[in-house]
């Protein structure tokens, strides 16, 4: 791969992080928790970004 496919697929992965981080935070202040497939979710993309 290139330099610049790498630094994409990145900035991908931390956009979508960002995005499901902020739907974590959205739905703690809206609901006070989470279920569990939406922990798993969150969890499951937030590991894939560090792979």
């Amino acid at each position: 791969m290139s330099v610049d496919r790498l630094y994409r697929n990145l900035m991908n992965k931390l956009i979508n992080a960002n995005i499901d981080l902020d739907a974590y935070l959205q739905l703690r202040k809206a609901k006070g928790y989470m279920s569990v497939s939406e922990n798993d979710h969150l969890r499951d993309n937030l590991f894939e970004l560090c792979h």
